[in-house]
Order: C-alpha cells, then structure tokens, then sequence
C-alpha cells in the first residue's frame, strides 16, 4: 500500500505532541508494511533545517519527504482584515497556500497513491486537489476536535475582549469543522469521545479510533531514582491552554507546595513563552529551562509531572510520553481525557487547586504511593498504547476498506 502523508508540521524533531503524533504514525505504517511518502509544511513556528530532517527521515524509512516554506506567524494586521471581512477561521487560512497546493498536485500526478493520510483538520482544503488529481481514498487524522478548543478557551477567558475573539474562532471553526465533514472517505479520531463526537457532528464515513502510541523501541529512561522529588512540566508556551493552566497552577497551587516542601523545585520547558510568562515564572521561584532539545532526558531526573489544563481536546501526547518513563502524572479531568486511566492507579486527577496542591504533597511525602502509580503507569501504558500494536490495527483497517 502506498500512502502519502501530509502535514502541517515536519515530524521530527520530536519537541511536541503533534510531531510526536504524526512522526509514531509514520513509523508504525512503514513497520507494518505501507511505502510511505510526506509532504510537509515547514512552517515559520516549527522552522528546521531541511537536509539535516530529510536524512532522518529517509534513514526511517520514508520513500519521499518533500518539505514546502510556509509562513503561518500571526500577523494582527491579516487578523483584523480576517476578523472584519471574513467567515474562514484565522487558525485555518494561515495553512491554506498556493504553493503548498502546488506541490501536493505535482506529488499526486508523479506518484500513484492508494491513500492519502490528512493530518489535521487545516489540511482538509486540500481534499479538493486530491479529488482533481487522484483517485486516492482520503483519511482525515484528526489529532483533536479544534472548534472545541476554543469553546472550551472562551469560557475560561477573564478578559472580554480575548473571549469575544475566542467565541468568534470557536462559531467559525465550528462551522469549518462541519463543512468538510464526510469529504474524506476514512475518519480515523484519536479517542472514542472524539469519535462519538464526530458523529453527533454528521460524521458517516467508515472509522477507526487510533489513539497516539508510544514507541517502546525508542529509548526512555524508567529507572526510580530515589533522590528526586522534583515537579516539571512541558509544553508549547505559546499556547491558550497551557498558559492559562500555568498561571493557574502557580498562583494557587505551587506556593502551598513551597510551604510545605521548601526544597522541591518546579522546572518549565517549552518553546515560545511570552515575556509576561516568563516574567510570572521568575517571581514564583519557577525554574525555566526554555525549549528542550530532548524531551525524555529533560524528564528523567524528575519525579512528578503536572498537567494543569482547563480547556483544550484530543489527547495529551506528553501525558502518555511521561507515564511511558513511569513518571507520575497529576492532571484534571480533561487532561486525562482520552487516556482512560483509573485515577489514583496509573496517574492522579484533581479539578481543583485543593486536590491538586494534597496530590502532590501526598506524592512526595510517600515514596510507597509514588512508587505504585509510576510502576502502573509504565504497564498501562504497554499494554493500552503500545505504537506498534496500535498502528497496526489501523493498517489492517486501511487494507480491507481500500480492497
């Protein structure tokens, strides 16, 4: 089977959970038998360096990678134009681009694809190109439900003025959203909520939930050191979501956690903070490392990761990445969203700043519960999101609908 995946983002390095997400993807294809070739944004925010990318993923084994320079930075002035004089969502027509439809169509005549793989719902404008030029199927990855990002994102604003905007993006994204629906032939979600969400939305295309899978091939370090009781957190700095849970944490939960235990120190890493965050973080003994260039080794010499969110959808890659490593993880109900875990077993959920500052505490007070939930988590994660195992399915799925 040969698919060409295309993408907003090149999947390596792997510094977040949307490369990580697609990266796995196209591993586990090509370990299953697929010819797999990319077409790829390489955007001003994730910049890289092409030759250097290229070689990794052609050593992968990725048949063609073919990268296309897009400028997606947020301009206030094409905002505004957008916000006055148009019904398209700002988030999505900063991926829409000639040139990059340009390429698509030169790859599709060139190259005889069974299946063409959409990560994302930015690329769907595309569909009409692989209609014109192709005789593909289409499978619409999505990652998340976006329209419920900013619904989510609107609630949890104080200021009118960004939960005006976020509303707005939220109705046109909605509207996006559903206006491409059933355009694709394949609908592979990421969890079962999305799934059944997707379906409230008209969805009737065949589907197949392919949650993100973790590469225990890769190298990770699970070993429990006994000396750490250090707290982290990482994630793209630039984003509504992890801002605003960061502000929240620090505020009402990090302070409590210094009281009690003055010698704990909470590291941050994550690319593109603003300066008012980074100025929050040095006024609140915040260790901030910046962007990280290796994720798992940021990660090893610690004990508890918190994942403060509060509006956001899908799955939470770096959840599953640090579980994975046995680190324990303390997050809200919609941090855990997707994953299934049992609370108190594999990682700890807490909606609130009480349960959120007495779970850590607890935590780092008894070596006996930590222990548990980091050895648990390192099982769930092998047996529930195995890479491999999963994609696999999903390559199964994929052969007997194109048959």
């Amino acid at each position: 089977m040969k698919i060409l995946m295309v993408s907003n983002k090149i999947p390596y390095p792997l510094k977040d959970g949307g490369v990580m997400a697609t990266h796995h993807m196209a591993k586990g294809l090509i370990d299953a038998g697929a010819h797999i070739d990319l077409l790829a944004m390489n955007t001003s925010k994730h910049k890289v360096k092409e030759s250097t990318v290229k070689k990794y993923l052609i050593d992968m084994g990725i048949g063609l990678a073919e990268f296309v320079d897009t400028n997606t930075d947020i301009s206030f002035i094409r905002m505004v134009s957008n916000l006055l004089f148009s019904g398209l969502p700002y988030n999505a027509v900063r991926f829409i681009t000639k040139k990059f439809r340009i390429r698509l169509q030169e790859m599709l005549i060139k190259g005889k694809y069974d299946l063409i793989q959409f990560e994302g719902l930015y690329l769907m404008p595309y569909a009409d190109t692989i209609r014109k030029y192709s005789k593909a199927r289409i499978a619409f990855r999505a990652h998340n439900i976006e329209h419920e990002i900013w619904q989510r994102n609107s609630r949890n604003q104080s200021g009118i003025v960004k939960r005006y905007y976020s509303g707005i993006l939220a109705r046109r994204l909605e509207k996006f959203e559903s206006g491409y629906m059933n355009e694709y032939d394949l609908m592979v979600p990421i969890t079962s909520r999305d799934a059944m969400k997707f379906n409230e939305m008209g969805n009737n295309r065949f589907t197949y939930v392919c949650p993100f899978g973790f590469d225990f091939n890769m190298p990770a370090n699970t070993e429990f050191r006994k000396e750490t009781k250090d707290i982290f957190y990482i994630g793209s700095l630039d984003w509504l979501p992890n801002q605003e849970g960061l502000f929240w944490f620090i505020r009402n939960v990090w302070e409590k956690i210094l009281v009690m235990h003055p010698e704990v120190h909470f590291f941050v890493a994550g690319r593109n903070a603003p300066s008012r965050l980074r100025r929050f973080f040095s006024e609140h003994h915040v260790d901030f490392m910046g962007e990280v260039d290796d994720a798992s080794r940021f990660m090893e010499n610690k004990a508890i990761m918190v994942v403060p969110l509060f509006s956001g959808s899908g799955m939470r890659v770096k959840i599953i990445e640090a579980m994975a490593a046995g680190k324990v993880v303390i997050t809200t109900s919609l941090g855990a969203e997707g994953i299934d875990p049992e609370n108190g077993k594999q990682l700890v959920i807490a909606d609130n700043e009480n349960d959120f500052a007495s779970g850590i505490i607890k935590l780092l007070s008894n070596r006996d519960d930590y222990l548990y939930i980091a050895k648990n988590a390192i099982n769930f994660i092998k047996t529930r999101y195995d890479n491999s195992t999963i994609i696999a399915g999903l390559f199964e799925f994929y052969k007997s609908k194109l048959s």
